[in-house]
């Protein structure tokens, strides 16, 4: 199925309360980037349903998802979702929890992104009243790249990403990139109350630094 080229939808953000406004932006975001909805219909869904934060989570992945699609695929790009990793254990006990990726990229030239989406706050505050990185995101994130090590030469150079949403008052962009066991890795936060153009220049920075994509598109809005 092919992705068309998808049409500017202008949200009436001075009539939303603050809890419409996280699944709204996130429902702007999957028009915007041609992810599959169920048409109109599935617009006034947004207004009228309460979203769990689960649900949000997943929906943000999906423009994600649509966004990578979208841009990288026509250059080479592999874009995969939902693939499931495996531990390198023997005689593996049936209480071992499973690993299913959000997403996973691979360059034309065989480099691998391992992107995990997330709409919660990036930071939280230790016990000594310092900002730190979520202690669970990092060890899920070692643990989607360490176990598949033993794959070959491009994982053991995979790179990880823990991409988060951020809006409101907590709307920040702030990335805190550094290198785990030989593995690239960063924690981004991309605020969703931009403009889709602004959007969508950060993350693909963020996945594909190299490139050079359309700075303005005409089915971008302002």
């Amino acid at each position: 199925m092919g992705i068309s080229e998808p049409k500017s939808t202008v949200f009436p953000h001075s009539r939303l309360s603050p809890a419409d406004k996280k699944p709204v932006a996130v429902a702007r975001l999957l028009l915007e980037f041609a992810v599959p909805t169920r048409g109109d219909v599935a617009l006034s869904l947004f207004s009228r349903k309460h979203f769990t934060q689960h649900e949000i989570r997943k929906l943000f992945e999906k423009a994600l998802f649509g966004l990578f699609q979208y841009h990288l695929c026509p250059l080479g790009w592999k874009v995969s979702s939902g693939e499931w990793l495996y531990w390198n254990a023997q005689q593996v006990p049936k209480e071992l929890p499973s690993m299913q990726t959000d997403i996973i990229l691979r360059s034309p030239v065989g480099e691998i992104s391992v992107i995990d989406a997330k709409f919660t706050h990036m930071l939280i505050e230790n016990r000594v009243g310092n900002e730190s990185l979520k202690s669970p995101h990092l060890y899920q994130l070692y643990a989607y790249l360490r176990s598949q090590e033993i794959l070959g030469e491009e994982w053991k150079t995979a790179k990880g990403i823990m991409l988060y949403a951020s809006s409101g008052r907590n709307q920040q962009d702030e990335t805190i990139s550094f290198l785990l066991d030989g593995h690239p890795v960063a924690f981004a936060s991309v605020g969703l109350e931009t403009s889709i153009r602004e959007f969508r220049q950060k993350v693909l920075h963020l996945v594909a630094p190299n490139l050079e994509f359309p700075q303005e598109e005409p089915h971008d809005i302002p």
